[in-house]
């Protein structure tokens, strides 16, 4: 993941989400498409695994843009068993997942704090060239049966999952195989962390969910998984019938789902993400509603991260503090942005404190609310008592503290020209730079700031607004007879 100060910090693990539906045509691929492109939107690295291996169809979706034929999931499956098979440990597995991924193009802008789209790639179950007749031959070949048989299959999952994490993607969303099948068993018992479990509402839908849920809670010797309840489609009529079915539901999936997609035709004629195409649409909402529900899971939510923020600034563990900030200013700009605010006020500005976290929070700030002359003033006010400390030892960072100081000050000023106090602070900044200077012997430099300064000083403040002329009332045109 590329480190970033407005982006969340490098990941400890690559957390493996499946994907599970007891039926098709419930809408359980477009959930994961709009997921992993809001994610990556968010500065997330998200890898999507087609292992839907029956009907591949995140494959056959990328199958055009794809340069060369990535090997695909069975591929990779096979040469882990391999080599479990071989006698060898998971840790001594080859790394990387060099021919496998296929690299996509994230189309949704960044979120908020954002300053670009993390990694998205799709692992296919199968390379684009691959005939019918040979994916055929493949899947009969596919010995998930034989391997659980041997009792390896953990091991299996287990050398998938490190190879993925050597990647360094922060989420592995997975196809899932629906029904009851040795794919959907391995995605689901093997390589998931947490499940997004779809489904529809009609009878056979709600049963065969329900004992999936109940196969998943009751396995003895395993923790249980953390599961996210998707209802969809949900119909936008028939609404007597339509709460019936919610009833019947949380009857039996234990509680209400956390959330209902609703029918749009369109889900059912394209494949392009709706957070990409309808991003201002009432069903796009539920989309990045799924998303960020698939980061509670793990504790990775925006809610989390603002609770544990705000703790900590309590505590004063102001870095841990920010670094939850980061992760959560995507999916929640307006709160990190008082958050912010308040670390800030109670530290740097109550104290008088310079301490070195300073830059990153006003940098974070800025960037979220770009209009914040206040921020910016404080924050040239910060650079330039940083200036003022290592003067004497480090004179080229201490430069660019007076530079950098310089430039947030004078946004200060260019965003409220009438606040007469940004424009003596940097008045008395850029004195305090020649003052430096001076002291260093450099007099020309000195002399030039001091110029600066006084220029400021005389520029007179701008608050009045500009007047416009009224325009006179047209004089009545006397047409000629």
């Amino acid at each position: 993941m590329r480190p970033s100060l407005s982006a969340p910090p490098p990941p400890q693990t690559t957390h493996f989400i499946t994907f599970y539906s007891f039926k098709g045509g419930v809408g359980r691929t477009m959930a994961l498409l709009n997921a992993a492109h809001y994610l990556a939107a968010a500065g997330l690295d998200v890898l999507m695994i087609d292992a839907d291996l029956e009907a591949p169809g995140l494959t056959l979706a990328h199958k055009r843009g794809r340069r060369k034929p990535a090997q695909g999931f069975i591929a990779l499956y096979e040469e882990c068993r391999g080599f479990i098979e071989s006698g060898a440990e998971p840790d001594d597995a080859p790394h990387k997942l060099k021919g496998y991924l296929h690299s996509l193009t994230v189309k949704t802008p960044p979120l908020p704090g954002v300053e670009r789209p993390g990694r998205l790639a799709l692992l296919p179950a199968h390379p684009s060239d691959t005939s019918p007749d040979a994916y055929l031959r493949q899947l009969s070949e596919l010995s998930i049966r034989e391997v659980v048989g041997k009792g390896i299959a953990v091991y299996v999952a287990e050398v998938i999952r490190a190879r993925v994490r050597e990647e360094g993607f922060d989420y592995a969303l997975i196809d899932s195989r629906t029904g009851w099948s040795e794919a959907a068993g391995f995605c689901v018992l093997g390589l998931a962390d947490a499940l997004a479990v779809v489904s529809g509402l009609n009878e056979q839908n709600l049963l065969g969910t329900k004992d999936f849920l109940e196969f998943v809670a009751g396995r003895e010797g395993e923790a249980p998984k953390p599961v996210l309840r998707i209802l969809s489609p949900v119909p936008t009529a028939e609404e007597d019938l339509k709460e019936k079915r919610f009833r019947r539901a949380r009857e039996l999936l234990g509680g209400e789902a956390a959330v209902q997609i609703p029918y749009h035709p369109r889900i059912a004629l394209i494949e392009e993400p709706f957070v990409v195409t309808q991003p201002d649409h009432h069903v796009t909402e539920q989309y990045r509603k799924a998303a960020r529900a698939v980061l509670a899971l793990i504790g990775d939510d925006p809610e989390t991260h603002l609770r544990e923020a705000t703790r900590l600034v309590s505590e004063d563990k102001i870095e841990e503090s920010l670094s939850r900030l980061r992760r959560a200013c995507p999916f929640a700009k307006n709160e990190v942005i008082q958050v912010l605010r308040l670390v800030i006020t109670q530290t740097i500005l109550a104290r008088g404190d310079v301490p070195p976290w300073g830059d990153d929070a006003f940098l974070l700030l800025t960037r979220l609310d770009p209009q914040d002359d206040i921020a910016f003033n404080n924050w040239g006010n910060h650079l330039t008592r940083l200036a003022e400390m290592v003067w004497k030892d480090k004179r080229k960072t201490a430069e660019k503290y007076f530079r950098d100081a310089e430039k947030r000050l004078r946004e200060a000023v260019s965003l409220a020209p009438e606040k007469e106090a940004y424009r003596k602070n940097l008045v008395t900044m850029l004195k305090l730079w020649a003052d430096k200077l001076e002291e260093s012997g450099d007099t020309r430099a000195a002399e030039k700031k001091r110029e600066e300064a006084e220029g400021v000083s005389s520029t007179p403040a701008t608050n009045r607004k500009k007047k416009t002329p009224k325009k006179r009332p047209a004089k009545p045109r006397t047409v000629k007879k």
